[in-house]
């Protein structure tokens, strides 16, 4: 379940594909400062066809992009796989890592740091779940915010 009571591993949209602004076969980002650069990158591009964003988008998906990498260095045993793109007016996040366990909120004591990324993200997303990869080789998280 999500912080949200829903179902973490619900299918996502159909026909949706990514399409990732690096290189095939590319490792993925080792770090959320990297993550984040990828993303900038991605939506400069697609602002610069559309023109400037409204409010708090970009600001938005570079905080989420940041929480969902970290968790996966921090508490998922890696990064193994990070593609963004944008869809249907929605920028599409899909970060894998090595644990097969689902994120949660933790109930952290105020002299604890961190502790917010899951619930953080489950706030700004229009869509977030983790989808389990087969034979508990780890998972994706599928994160969709609006644009």
């Amino acid at each position: 379940m999500d912080s949200h009571g829903g179902d973490l591993t619900r299918t996502p949209p159909e026909g949706v594909a990514p399409l990732v602004p690096r290189a095939p076969g590319s490792p993925p980002p080792t770090t959320a400062g990297e993550a984040r650069d990828i993303v900038r990158r991605l939506l400069d591009d697609h602002y610069g066809v559309r023109g400037e964003p409204l409010g708090t988008e970009v600001a938005d998906a570079l905080l989420v992009t940041s929480e969902l990498v970290t968790n996966a260095n921090r508490h998922g045993g890696g990064l193994t796989a990070f593609s963004a793109h944008v869809v249907h007016g929605e920028l599409m996040l899909r970060i894998t890592d090595r644990s097969p366990l689902s994120p949660h909120v933790l109930e952290a004591e105020r002299s604890t740091p961190g502790g917010f990324g899951w619930a953080l993200a489950s706030r700004l997303c229009r869509t977030l779940y983790v989808r389990p990869l087969p034979h508990g080789g780890g998972k994706t998280i599928v994160a969709c915010l609006p644009l």
